[in-house]
């Protein structure tokens, strides 16, 4: 259909987004011909807050594996670029195409998880990312998904925080493209990890030191993490200079030792 022209300011305790509930929503609204248009939301969400997000190639998006860079979308760096839209719907030739942006800020990664009733995150995080893609169901969505992220996550776990199988961190910085289903990271590091691989060997000796004896952990170096995490939340990702590989899922990782297989060898 061809809407009349069409500006709303709504306010709302709770809207829902399928599984993603906003509290204290606010959302600046335009619709016209065949075009809605998000100019501008905010509200809580996921423990934490969510705002418009940058589409440029800023800063934002370039180096966030810096350790000393301040995370996107903290409350002490103000939103640029606020005059753009948040996002828009076009629909009328061929399938509806979409389009949106957010910066999420201090939000709670456990609940993130606890969307598809896992259990796995901890700590806090703060993102930012844009999206397009296009269709009339939830796998067309999935399907032509494209965009770009960065990703602040500290004091996180991937696997449930209190298992021994987890790997925990105290830093992740990252940034990637979306696409093929998947996060793909670009630049991507992990600060103070530790692990246990499969067969009980932790941490350091993935980075070559003297081995501490199986099942106990202790926190490797700086990692540079390489890979990608799919929609389904499947791990593909290759750590280094430790030379780990980590698969499974968010939920179940599982960490295996190139340098203890022999397949990449322990130099001191």
């Amino acid at each position: 259909p061809k809407l009349p022209q069409l500006d709303a300011i709504v306010s709302v305790d709770l809207l829902t987004f399928g599984r993603l509930p906003i509290e204290h929503a606010a959302l600046d609204l335009g619709m016209g011909g065949q075009t809605a248009e998000l100019k501008s939301i905010s509200g809580n969400v996921l423990g934490g807050t969510i705002s418009a997000g940058d589409l440029t190639e800023s800063e934002q998006f370039a180096e966030a594996g810096s350790p000393d860079k301040p995370l996107p979308g903290a409350a002490s760096q103000p939103v640029p670029d606020a005059s753009r839209t948040a996002g828009w719907v076009r629909w009328g030739d061929g399938p509806p195409a979409y389009s949106f942006r957010a910066t999420l800020t201090r939000i709670q990664p456990d609940r993130v998880a606890a969307l598809w009733r896992e259990r796995w995150g901890g700590g806090v995080a703060d993102a930012v990312f844009s999206l397009t893609t296009k269709g009339w169901s939830a796998s067309d969505l999935a399907q032509y998904a494209e965009g770009k992220f960065s990703l602040h996550w500290a004091d996180g776990s991937l696997g449930p925080p209190e298992s021994e199988s987890s790997i925990k961190f105290q830093s992740w910085r990252a940034t990637g493209l979306i696409a093929g289903q998947r996060l793909v990271l670009r630049s991507s590091q992990m600060n103070g990890w530790t692990a246990k691989t499969r067969d009980g060997i932790s941490g350091p000796l993935l980075a070559g030191s003297a081995a501490p004896g199986r099942g106990k952990h202790r926190a490797a170096d700086l990692q540079t993490v390489t890979g990608s995490i799919s929609f389904r939340r499947a791990l593909h990702l290759e750590l280094q200079p430790s030379g780990a590989s980590v698969s499974g899922t968010l939920a179940s990782p599982v960490v295996e030792s190139h340098a203890a297989s022999g397949s990449a060898g322990a130099q001191p």
